[in-house]
């Protein structure tokens, strides 16, 4: 948010001294940070450098008119813009694994596997509260809507609308068991069985393997995004 002031008050500035070519460039950064940078495949860093450099051509260019103001707060916004974004560009850098945009290609396979092989209107239940940080890294309700284009049963995630609120809470006591960590990974056979008969869904996707024969297996995967094998059941039905 900080960084954020810092460029809205710059942008303001440049706005004021008629310097709409800065400004434009400045968006366009910005539209480069998202989906068009995406879609494009540009370096992910090349936004934060292009607005580094576009923020030194701007300290560098003399306030004037309607622009200026008082020198040490000219002297202070200038040095914050340009120390700031140096500073964002090693801390993107770090984070560029969590910047990029979830796809088939970079994801687990399970959720190629759930976009091509399940009926459209299948629903799964997945772990939404892993002890694990590289298990709920690579595996997600959130990332089996986004990548893999199907339902899941239960999330943690809140509905917009007050008439909502009652069948999602079902949801995440009944699934979820109120968000207890390792609820589906830890669930027995029985348990697992026990959802369908409040919240019918169709397939499972668990690290820990279940007893053989007690539950169909779908499909399963080896070593990948960071975890061992995954293991897809179908329980209700």
């Amino acid at each position: 948010p900080l960084l954020l002031a810092i460029i809205a008050f710059f942008c303001a500035q440049q706005m004021r001294a008629g310097r709409r070519v800065l400004i434009g460039a400045y968006a366009m950064t910005f539209a480069l940070a998202g989906l068009y940078g995406s879609h494009l495949h540009l370096p992910r860093i090349l936004p934060s450098v292009l607005l580094f450099l576009l923020t030194v051509v701007g300290v560098m260019l003399p306030a004037t008119g309607a622009a200026a103001t008082p020198a040490r707060i000219g002297q202070f916004w200038r040095f914050a813009s340009v120390a700031l974004l140096a500073l964002s560009i090693p801390a993107a850098i770090e984070r560029r694994e969590e910047m990029r945009m979830p796809n088939e290609a970079n994801q687990h396979p399970v959720y190629a596997w759930a976009h091509r092989t399940t009926a459209p209107g299948a629903r799964f239940l997945i772990e939404q509260n892993s002890s694990s940080a590289r298990y709920a890294k690579a595996i997600s309700p959130q990332l089996m809507r986004l990548v893999g284009r199907r339902a899941v049963v239960a999330s943690r995630d809140f509905p917009f609308r007050d008439s909502s609120l009652r069948p999602w809470f079902q949801t995440w006591v009944v699934a979820l068991d109120h968000n207890r960590p390792n609820r589906v990974e830890t669930a027995t056979v029985s348990d697992l069985r026990a959802i369908c008969r409040t919240l019918p869904y169709d397939y499972v996707v668990r690290a820990h393997p279940l007893p053989a024969n007690s539950l169909p297996e779908v499909a399963r995967f080896g070593p990948a995004n960071g975890l061992d094998e995954l293991h897809v059941y179908r329980v209700c039905g």
